[in-house]
């Protein structure tokens, strides 16, 4: 998985939330769409609220059970940076496949 100094990215408490293949697949969808940048707080707390967002016509998260997963994993991205989350998403996405 990807790493920072630290260890992994994405901590076991959002592992946990993210147990969901389809909200897995969605981040990766989204952070590859390059419109990381354009995500608010305000964007984040209606997903943490289970709700759909729209950027530039294309509605993304939608329908989502863990939210607040997706929710932390955005904000994180924030902070490091869509490529390392990718990466440890796509290896998230890897395990949850079997």
């Amino acid at each position: 998985m990807a790493e920072t100094e630290h260890g992994a990215i994405i901590t076991e408490r959002i592992l946990d939330e993210l147990r969901y293949p389809v909200a897995v697949a969605e981040l990766i969808r989204f952070l590859e769409s390059g419109k990381l940048s354009q995500i608010t707080e305000d964007h984040r707390t209606a997903i943490g609220n289970y709700r759909s967002i729209e950027l530039d016509g294309e509605t993304f998260f939608g329908n989502m059970k863990n939210g607040k997963g997706v929710s932390s994993v955005l904000y994180l991205a924030q902070q490091y940076g869509a490529e390392p989350l990718i990466a440890e998403l796509k290896d998230i996405q890897r395990l949850l496949a079997g």
